[in-house]
C-alpha cells in the first residue's frame, strides 16, 4: 500500500469509520498511529503520509476522548461477620 497516495480525507474517513466500532480511548491509539505515519514519513521505506490530517490537534481531541477520573464500579459492601469478632 502506498501511503503517500492517501489524502487527508482518506485518513479522516478511516478514523470516522472506526469511531462507530471502538471506544474513544481505543480511537486515540488509532489517531496516534495515523499521526506517526506522517511524522515517520522520511524514515519509512515506502514513505508515510505526506501531511498530518489534523495539524495542531492532539489525538485525544480528534478522538473526542474525555477522561473520566472517577471509578465507575460501585462500592461492594463487605459480607457480614459471622461468629463474633475476628481475632
Amino acid at each position: 500500500m502506498d501511503l503517500r497516495r492517501w489524502s487527508d480525507d482518506d485518513a479522516r474517513g478511516w478514523i470516522e469509520h472506526q469511531r462507530g466500532n471502538v471506544a474513544p480511548s481505543t480511537l486515540v491509539s488509532f489517531v496516534i498511529v495515523v499521526k506517526l505515519l506522517h511524522q515517520l514519513d522520511p524514515v519509512l521505506t515506502g514513505g508515510g503520509l505526506t501531511r498530518d490530517p489534523w495539524p495542531g490537534r492532539p489525538a485525544r481531541n480528534v478522538a473526542q476522548y474525555v477522561n473520566e477520573p472517577s471509578v465507575r464500579t460501585r462500592n461492594i459492601a463487605p459480607p457480614p461477620c459471622r461468629g463474633g469478632a475476628a481475632r
